[in-house]
C-alpha cells in the first residue's frame, strides 16, 4: 500500500470554508398540510418500531433507487438506521420535489443517475415547500 503525505503548509491543502461546510440549507418551515401528511405517513410506515419500515415506505414513491439513496443521505445526514419523524419528513419533502420534476427531461436523467449532482440539487433546490405532497401509492401520475 502506498500513502502520499503532504506537509501541512502544502499549497493544495485548504481549510474547509464555512460556505462549503454549510452548503446544505435547512428545510423551510413545515406547512400544516405537510405536518399532517408526513406524521400520518410516518405512522403508516411503522418506522418508529421497524427501522426498515421507513425505507420500504419511501420506496413506494416510484422513484429510481439511486434517487432514493441520495434522498436518504440528504434527509438523514448522520446515516442513522432508524429515522426520526423530522428526518422522515425531510425525505418526504425531497421525494415530493423529485416527483414534481420528473416531467423535465434533464431532471429525470439526474434522478436516474443519482450521485453528487443529484445530492447537490436536493440540498440547494428541494428543501423548500414542495408544489404538492408526495405520492406513495406506487403509481405516479
Amino acid at each position: 500500500m502506498v500513502q502520499k503525505d503532504l506537509p501541512a503548509d502544502h499549497k493544495d491543502l485548504r481549510a474547509a470554508s464555512h460556505a462549503a461546510t454549510s452548503r446544505q440549507q435547512k428545510p423551510a418551515a413545515w406547512t400544516a398540510e405537510e405536518q399532517a401528511a408526513y406524521t400520518s405517513a410516518f405512522k403508516d410506515s411503522g418506522a418508529s418500531t421497524n427501522p426498515a419500515g421507513a425505507a420500504q415506505y419511501l420506496g413506494r414513491s416510484g422513484l429510481h433507487r439511486r434517487a432514493l439513496k441520495e434522498i436518504w443521505q440528504v434527509g438523514n445526514p448522520e446515516m442513522k438506521q432508524a429515522l426520526s419523524l423530522k428526518e422522515f419528513s425531510v425525505c418526504c419533502r425531497l421525494i415530493a420535489h423529485c416527483q414534481c420534476v420528473q416531467t423535465d427531461e434533464s431532471k429525470t436523467k439526474l434522478l436516474v443517475e443519482g450521485g453528487r449532482p443529484l445530492r447537490q440539487f436536493l440540498q440547494t433546490e428541494c428543501l423548500g415547500v414542495p408544489p404538492k405532497l408526495p405520492d406513495f401509492s406506487g403509481k405516479l401520475k
